[in-house]
Formats: structure tokens, sequence, C-alpha cells
């Protein structure tokens, strides 16, 4: 995926209701800060996000699907 495809993804994504519950490492306030413009996640939150949330999957170079 590209990165303007993680944004796009991402941003989808953390507009939906009870994604705390979902995320170990992320608070609702961070969540929130995120929601408002507050605050940017990183690339590396975003895809962290998305691979909790089951939408992205992760895998070496030489494994198969």
């Amino acid at each position: 995926m590209s990165p303007e495809q993680i944004n796009e993804l991402f941003e989808a994504e953390i507009k939906k209701r009870g994604l705390a519950s979902k995320i170990p490492t992320i608070t609702k306030a961070v969540l929130y800060n995120w929601r408002q413009g507050r605050s940017e996640a990183t690339l590396g939150q975003k895809i962290e996000v998305l691979y909790f949330l089951g939408k992205i999957k992760i895998k070496k170079n030489n494994e198969s699907d």
C-alpha cells in the first residue's frame, strides 16, 4: 500500500466508534485528538491501528498468501 492509501483508510477508520477497546496501545484521548485534528498520527501509528483493526495484513517478503 502507498502512504496515501494508508492515510485514506486510517481517516475512514478512526471516525468509527468503539475503537479504543480494539487497539490496546492507543487511548481514547489519543483517538479523540486525532479525530479533532489536534495532533497527527505518524505513519507507523496509522499502520499499527489498521493492523489491530484487521484492515491490513503484514507479512515477510518471501511469504505467500
